[in-house]
C-alpha cells in the first residue's frame, strides 16, 4: 500500500522502451539514428556468421553447429529486396565490431541476423523502484508485522 502510495517513475523513464514492444518494423541507419536515436537502452547487436566472398563480408545464416554469437554492431544501409510476386525482404549492411577499435562491414544481413536488444540490465525490471505486478494475494492474510516495513 505505501509503495503504490509513494512511487514515481526513475528519472527519464518516460525515453524508456522495451526492445520486444518496439513499434518500427525496420532497424534505422547510423544516419537515420542521427535525427531520430533509439532510447538509451537499446542497441543493436548481429549475429556473428558471415563468410569472405568476392572481396567482401557476406552474411550466411548461421548452422546450428556455429551457434549465435553476437558482436555490437550498427545499420549502415537498409534495402528492400522484391522477389516473386510482391513478396520483399529487408536486409542490412552492418558494421560489426570487435574487441579494440576493428571493425568489418558485413553485407546482406536479414532480420534474424541483426536484433534491436535491451542493453545489458536496462529492462524495466531492473529499474530501482520497479512496480511489480500484483500477487492477488489478499492483505487479510499477511500479517501486521510483514506490512510495510521500515
Amino acid at each position: 500500500e505505501e509503495h503504490v502510495r509513494k512511487w514515481e517513475p526513475v528519472v527519464g523513464s518516460e525515453q524508456y522502451a522495451h526492445s520486444s514492444e518496439w513499434p518500427e518494423e525496420f532497424l534505422r541507419t547510423s544516419e537515420e539514428l542521427i535525427a531520430s536515436p533509439y532510447p538509451s537502452n537499446l542497441q543493436t547487436l548481429c549475429v556473428e556468421s558471415f563468410k569472405w566472398a568476392d572481396g567482401i563480408y557476406v552474411y550466411t545464416p548461421p548452422s546450428i553447429h556455429i551457434g549465435n554469437r553476437r558482436r555490437y554492431c550498427d545499420v549502415t544501409q537498409r534495402f528492400v529486396k522484391r522477389y516473386g510476386q510482391g513478396q520483399t525482404k529487408v536486409v542490412y549492411t552492418v558494421r560489426m565490431h570487435f574487441d579494440g577499435e576493428e571493425s568489418i562491414d558485413v553485407y546482406n544481413v536479414d532480420q534474424k541476423g541483426v536484433q534491436l536488444v535491451d542493453k545489458l540490465r536496462s529492462a524495466d525490471w531492473h529499474m530501482p523502484n520497479v512496480f511489480r505486478h500484483p500477487i492477488m494475494i489478499p492483505d487479510e492474510v499477511m500479517p501486521e508485522s510483514w506490512k510495510n516495513r521500515k
